[in-house]
């Protein structure tokens, strides 16, 4: 409600005002506008090169997963990508599957 009121109060005075009010004007208004901010997960992508697959295939071994093997994956209107395959039998198709695998 106040950021309503002070718009109006700003529009009023605005043409009257020199530079040192609207400058003024501005800052009361800003002062009190609270901006909340959402910082988004890195996003969760397929494995589109084989250099990907094989970097993720090597964080697992570092943390104690054994790979089976990394090949390719004809997916969806042919679309090529990579997958790992665990030596327990998961497989691994992007980064969200490898982090909670890892």
């Amino acid at each position: 409600m106040f950021c309503k009121r002070a718009s109006f109060d700003l529009m009023a005075v605005w043409d009257a005002a020199d530079r040192a009010e609207r400058t003024k004007l501005l800052g009361g208004l800003f002062e009190r506008i609270e901006a909340h901010v959402v910082i988004p997960e890195p996003a969760i992508r397929k494995f589109r090169t084989k250099r990907d697959a094989e970097a993720a295939a090597r964080l697992l071994t570092d943390h104690g997963r054994e790979i089976e093997w990394v090949r390719p994956n004809y997916g969806a209107q042919r679309q090529l990508t990579w997958n790992i395959r665990l030596v327990n039998g998961v497989e691994v198709h992007n980064t969200g599957h490898s982090k909670n695998s890892g």
